[in-house]
C-alpha cells in the first residue's frame, strides 16, 4: 500500500538528490543527471548556483549544448511528467521532437474568450533552457511546436490575429505518483 502519493514526499524531498548510480569512479544522483550533465550544468530552478561547482572533475560529462526537449522526455514518476519513451542513438533526434511536438501540442489549452494560453509549468521552471526572454518569447516557442495538423494550432493561429498580447498561464504541475496496483 503507499500511504504518499505524492513523489515530491519521497525520502523527505530528497529523493533526487540521494538516487544516485555509480559509474566508473564518480556517483551521479538523479539530480546530477538532469541539472549537472543533461542540463549542460544550469541550476536547479529553486536554485541560483550551477549544478556542479566549480572544480567537480564531473564537469567533463556535461553536455556542451544544452537541447531543451529533454523536458519532454525526462520523467521523475509524476502524473504531471511526459510519458515514457525507449530512446536509441538511431531514434534520439526524432524521438525528442516527437515528444516535444507532442507535450506542447497536448499540454496547452486555449481560451480565445479570454485572451489566454494556459501551458505546462515545466516552461515556467525552465523556461530559459527553451528561450532567452520567457517572458516575452516562451509563446512562440510553444505554439512553433504545435502539430500543424491538429485543432491546438488552428485555435492558436485565430487567437493570435485577433490579439496582439495573448495573456499566459501556467497550469499546476500534477506530483501525484503516477502509479497503478
Amino acid at each position: 500500500m503507499v500511504k504518499d502519493s505524492n513523489i515530491l514526499n519521497l525520502l523527505n524531498g530528497k529523493f533526487w538528490s540521494r538516487m544516485a548510480y555509480q559509474i566508473g569512479k564518480y556517483d551521479f544522483s538523479l539530480d546530477d543527471i538532469e541539472h549537472g550533465i543533461l542540463r549542460a550544468n544550469r541550476p536547479h530552478p529553486a536554485k541560483k548556483d550551477n549544478h556542479f561547482s566549480h572544480g567537480d572533475s564531473r564537469i567533463k560529462y556535461c553536455v556542451r549544448k544544452l537541447d531543451p526537449r529533454i523536458h519532454f522526455a525526462l520523467n521523475c514518476g509524476a502524473k504531471g511528467c511526459p510519458p515514457i519513451a525507449f530512446y536509441t542513438i538511431d531514434n534520439l533526434e526524432r524521438g525528442l521532437q516527437l515528444a516535444c511536438q507532442a507535450f506542447c501540442t497536448n499540454e496547452t489549452q486555449i481560451f480565445p474568450d479570454e485572451n489566454k494560453m494556459v501551458i505546462s509549468r515545466l516552461l515556467l521552471w525552465y523556461g530559459t533552457d527553451f528561450v532567452e526572454n520567457p517572458d516575452e518569447e516562451i509563446i512562440d516557442y510553444v505554439s512553433s511546436k504545435f502539430r500543424p495538423d491538429d485543432e491546438i494550432k488552428h485555435k492558436f493561429d485565430q487567437l493570435k490575429s485577433s490579439c496582439p498580447k495573448i495573456k499566459v498561464e501556467f497550469s499546476d504541475y500534477n506530483w501525484e505518483l503516477n502509479i497503478k496496483i
